[in-house]
């Protein structure tokens, strides 16, 4: 063999060598440039990892200390380490080439909440219930929580039942005791198409895929949580409450006297019963606007209160969809019993400082406006 031969030889192999080793370096190291959260994880020791906007997790290689902040709003470029297998057994390894801290961060979060949801209980019964649902017998469910957002910053919500204890959550979040947390919950991109899911509910009472579509048609925006797809957060629990509003209906007057027993004001107040037998039956509705702290009204029964709530939700900040998704549900089980006699319902609204107290809610970045709506339901 010549001496150029070899030489040419060697050159070739030294060059495929080198390209070699750049593909191969291109497979490990693929380019990443991502908006995202940063946020910190309790397990496996503890570490801070990336909530990139799309959805992703990287688990970031020396990450500064002084990007170690639970919620931080970041600009990321480096490359993803596929080579390596994180130790803390979450999302993707990233080698950090530049790293920005973005103005969106924490305190500028631009979105607010919308939640609404209704008790029922007894008159004389401490033990009340939360719901969404309209009831098919006494049941024990929960309010709905919905997002607005001009910037889709990932958020996390804790719910506290502070007089109570949740029993179960839709989509599927972690419960501890009392407390209910979804962490990282993210928009939906646009065009971006994920399974929708629907939850049987074990009791004996309307499921919630029966009810689904009408809490979905509304004009918040659609979030993504453990790959369901669903346009409102939802919790369900159990507390201890004690209706303190009293009521007289006087059949012959076509009245009812309603005393207001709490060191509060109750708002939108109605009352509802029936004359007539089971096939010809009359459905009589009596409303107060307000009822002052140990006041009494006398209200007169009418036949009609329509758009009572999808009124009273407007007028609170709920979107129009928001409100006529509410009365589609709850309008006919607040004012209707079709298969008992000798009844009567009262509804009142409880002021939000009020329901604060019994369960809070902790969001993560703050909102800049939460508004918080529940119905008490009392089947008198």
């Amino acid at each position: 063999m010549s001496s150029v031969f070899k030489k040419v030889l060697i050159i070739i192999s030294v060059l495929f060598i080198i390209s070699f080793s750049e593909f191969s370096l291109c497979q490990i190291k693929e380019i990443v440039e991502v908006t995202g959260t940063i946020k910190y994880f309790d397990y496996e020791g503890g570490f801070y990892g990336i909530v990139a906007d799309n959805g992703k997790n990287y688990d970031p290689m020396k990450l500064d200390k002084t990007y170690c902040k639970d919620n931080l709003r970041v600009k990321v470029l480096g490359f993803a380490r596929n080579d390596i297998v994180s130790t803390h057994n979450w999302g993707t390894m990233i080698e950090i080439n530049n790293i920005v801290i973005l103005k969106d961060s924490l305190s500028n979060a631009d979105y607010e909440i919308h939640e609404w949801g209704v008790m029922i209980g007894c008159p004389k019964d401490n033990n009340y219930f939360n719901t969404s649902r309209p009831e098919m017998q006494t049941i024990v469910k929960q309010p709905v929580v919905y997002v607005h957002a001009n910037n889709k910053v990932p958020f996390d919500l804790k719910v506290t039942f502070n007089t109570g204890k949740p029993t179960s959550v839709y989509p599927a979040a972690n419960i501890n005791n009392n407390i209910t947390e979804w962490k990282n919950v993210h928009f939906e991109e646009m065009n971006k198409s994920i399974e929708e899911k629907s939850e049987i509910d074990p009791n004996n009472l309307k499921p919630l895929k029966e009810i689904i579509n009408t809490l979905n048609d509304v004009d918040a925006d659609k979030l993504i949580y453990n790959n369901t797809s669903t346009n409102f957060l939802f919790y369900e629990g159990e507390m201890n409450f004690e209706n303190k509003i009293e009521t007289n209906y006087d059949a012959a007057k076509g009245e009812v006297t309603i005393q207001n027993n709490f060191p509060y004001v109750v708002k939108n107040v109605v009352f509802t019963t029936a004359t007539g037998d089971f096939i010809n039956t009359v459905y009589l509705y009596g409303k107060a606007e307000e009822i002052k702290p140990n006041g009494s009204v006398i209200v007169r029964l009418t036949n009609s209160v329509q758009g009572n709530w999808t009124n009273d939700l407007t007028s609170l900040g709920f979107s129009d969809r928001e409100a006529v998704s509410f009365s589609k549900l709850w309008e006919r089980p607040f004012l209707e019993k079709t298969n008992q006699s000798n009844w009567s319902n009262l509804i009142y609204r409880i002021p939000q400082e009020e329901l604060e107290k019994m369960i809070s809610l902790e969001f993560n970045p703050v909102p800049k406006k939460i508004i918080r709506t529940l119905y008490i339901l009392i089947n008198m």
